[in-house]
């Protein structure tokens, strides 16, 4: 009979240390998982923010070339821009950032737009800044080149750091 009850007894106290030893577990597992993460995230955070350096000096080469081969009246511009995320009002640590190279020019006829895709398109699409991830779709194929529409191709592209890019 007191083998039996010490038996118990000792059964019980494994299932007290378990339960009472379960939470602390799980709460130091949960702060080892916090204090990991917020130790990383300045190593990542150098990983985009170099990624996106990349990028942006890619660009500018790319930029520098459309400038030099543009006319008089062809007022490139570029942009690099990076913007806060915010949850509500309050800032997450985290951007979205973009680089854009765009024209803006009033043109009276089909043939001049026209005339500006024959001229700067090969130099985007030639040069070695970006990688052809899709080929050129005409978005209404039969107006294309034809009638006057706005944003009416487009393409994609990787460039060398990873970062996907639109034409």
């Amino acid at each position: 009979m007191v083998k039996n009850l010490d038996e118990n007894k000792r059964k019980t106290k494994k299932i007290i240390k378990i339960l009472l030893l379960s939470p602390i577990i799980l709460l130091g597992l949960l702060i080892l998982y916090i204090i990991a993460v917020y130790a990383t995230s300045p190593i990542f955070d150098k990983i985009e923010q170099n990624k996106y350096e990349q990028l942006d000096t890619g660009m500018q080469n790319l930029f520098s070339q459309i400038k030099s081969n543009a006319n008089e009246g062809d007022d490139w511009k570029y942009a690099a821009v990076c913007n806060d995320v915010l949850a509500g009002d309050f800032p997450t640590g985290q951007f979205n950032c973009v680089t854009s190279i765009s024209l803006q020019k009033t043109i009276t006829s089909v043939d001049q737009l026209n005339s500006l895709q024959a001229k700067y398109y090969p130099i985007i699409d030639g040069g070695d800044t970006l990688t052809t991830k899709t080929e050129l779709d005409p978005e209404l194929p039969g107006d294309f080149g034809e009638n006057f529409v706005v944003s009416s191709a487009e393409k994609n592209y990787m460039e060398k750091s990873g970062v996907e890019c639109r034409y």
